[in-house]
């Protein structure tokens, strides 16, 4: 079915990126995939943002792992704390869905009271 427009921009800014970036090509394709992963959740639009979320994450990590640091005479730059900063933020990720998919199997609360058993008569002596 494919991500709406609203779904694609709330993704861009969740992973603070653009359409460079991150096309609606490539959104749309991650979608198509979140629904062959997930073929029972198809309705569930949110359990599916979560996956497309996640991989599009992965992806920009893997990106991200081609910085390096390097040091030149006074300066020098730390690329690989994007990517340590990057694994936090995928660990949030992943838990968001796993909660989500542990909603979306839960059977239902079913919500009853206790039988009432008549109460055992007892022997009263002086009665």
């Amino acid at each position: 079915m494919g991500a709406t427009p609203t779904e694609i921009a709330s993704l861009r800014r969740q992973l603070a990126t653009d359409a460079t970036a991150l096309p609606d090509a490539d959104i749309n394709a991650m979608w198509a995939e979140a629904e062959a992963l997930y073929p029972a959740h198809v309705d569930n639009r949110g359990i599916l943002f979560a996956v497309v979320r996640l991989q599009a994450w992965r992806e920009m990590m893997v990106q991200a792992s081609k910085r390096v640091d390097y040091k030149q005479n006074q300066s020098e730059e730390k690329g690989s704390q994007l990517l340590a900063n990057m694994r936090v933020l995928e660990a949030k990720f992943e838990k968001e869905l796993t909660t989500l998919l542990t909603q979306a199997t839960r059977p239902p609360v079913q919500w009853g009271g206790i039988r009432n058993h008549p109460p055992r008569k007892r022997d009263v002596p002086n009665g």
